[in-house]
């Protein structure tokens, strides 16, 4: 844990920066899912769940952005590659 400004006691900094990363890595997950589903979804409903799939992702990414920021702003890592 990287040492920051921010006053809450190491050991709750700690748990909420492991919070946050597991909330992290659902976040991309859930991106990366309904990017797939969005470039291979066909049929009779292709338009609207086109739509639903690229919504879900754009969502998804804004909520993995925002955990990142706070999960840094708390003194976390972001180990890419793992």
């Amino acid at each position: 844990m990287r040492h920051t400004k921010n006053t809450l006691d190491a050991a709750k900094r700690g748990k909420s920066i492991t919070l946050l990363g597991t909330a992290l890595v659902h976040a991309v997950d859930l991106h990366r899912h309904a990017k797939q589903a969005h470039w291979n979804v066909g049929g009779p409903n292709f338009t609207a769940l086109h739509d639903l799939f690229d919504r879900v992702a754009s969502a998804a990414d804004k909520d993995a952005d925002l955990l990142a920021k706070r999960l840094m702003a708390l003194g976390g890592q972001m180990l890419l590659g793992v």
